[in-house]
């Protein structure tokens, strides 16, 4: 299950946050941020996030004056018309009607971050409620991104399990052990935000 979450980068922050209770919920997000990198042709990326099972798209106020997203929205109906995918999901970030093209489809109405909105979006891709809340989710996807598992067999060194900083996500940690009255400490550091921690 791929979904393509298009919207105007004025409404960048309410996408992302969509984008991580998606990813968070063990779906796999194309998100432009997350799928386009340097040297890549932007719209052959996108070309390619476009073959998703699953299109939300996020409308407002700005969406008309965005040309790539009218791009995005076109080439999915294209696809929903000849092959029957993506499935199509509008949801609506402000008081703006939905375009003429897709009125008939049913859509969602952003309540802010809500656990309704959540269970409703995740329902309209998955076809299952929700049964977890979305901080429960948001959780357990950090501690997949941040620690590592118990019984890893690569061989690498995770201090305190940690493999990325948990304040900044950066994987430049460094480890060293000092003595004190006595006692021997190991600390951990961030070389990217200086957090650290230490341990007897």
């Amino acid at each position: 299950m791929k979904v393509f979450v298009s919207y105007n980068h004025t409404d960048k922050a309410i996408a992302i946050k969509i984008a991580t209770v998606l990813k968070a919920y063990g779906m796999q997000v194309w998100f432009d941020e997350w799928n386009i990198v340097l040297g890549d042709s932007v719209e052959g990326a996108i070309d390619e996030g476009l073959k998703a099972t699953h299109f939300v798209f996020l409308i407002s106020k700005n969406t008309n004056s965005s040309r790539y997203q009218r791009r995005e929205l076109l080439s999915s109906l294209s696809g929903y018309i000849s092959a029957g995918t993506p499935k199509i999901i509008p949801v609506l970030l402000d008081e703006t009607t939905v375009p003429t093209i897709i009125q008939d489809l049913r859509h969602h109405r952003y309540e802010g971050g809500t656990e309704n909105d959540w269970k409703t979006i995740v329902w309209s891709i998955t076809g299952v409620l929700i049964k977890n809340t979305m901080r429960r989710a948001i959780i357990d996807l950090y501690k997949e991104t941040v620690y590592v598992e118990e019984n890893t067999d690569s061989g690498a060194w995770y201090p305190f399990g940690y493999k990325v900083c948990p304040s900044c996500g950066s994987p430049e940690l460094a480890g060293n052990s000092f003595f004190y009255d006595e006692n021997v400490y190991i600390e951990i550091k961030c070389k990217s935000c200086g957090w650290s921690e230490v341990s007897e």
